[in-house]
């Protein structure tokens, strides 16, 4: 038998992966945003990076509770 993908035992309001899933190229627009936001300092690429994809899950969520 497969595995399902639900994490959390599939609760009700509860996220699946594929539901959270981000493209590359989402992510790479929003840290590249990030990066002229704290005026295009050079050396925190994964930082940038990492805090886009927080950003657009948060709103993600935020979304989808709405």
């Amino acid at each position: 038998m497969a595995k399902s993908t639900r994490k959390g035992g599939g609760r009700a309001g509860e996220s699946t992966v594929s539901e959270l899933r981000l493209s590359h190229d989402e992510i790479a627009r929003c840290a590249y945003e990030v990066y002229l936001a704290r005026d295009a300092a050079p050396g925190r690429d994964l930082e940038d990076w990492l805090q886009a994809e927080r950003e657009l899950r948060s709103s993600m969520k935020g979304r989808r509770a709405s």
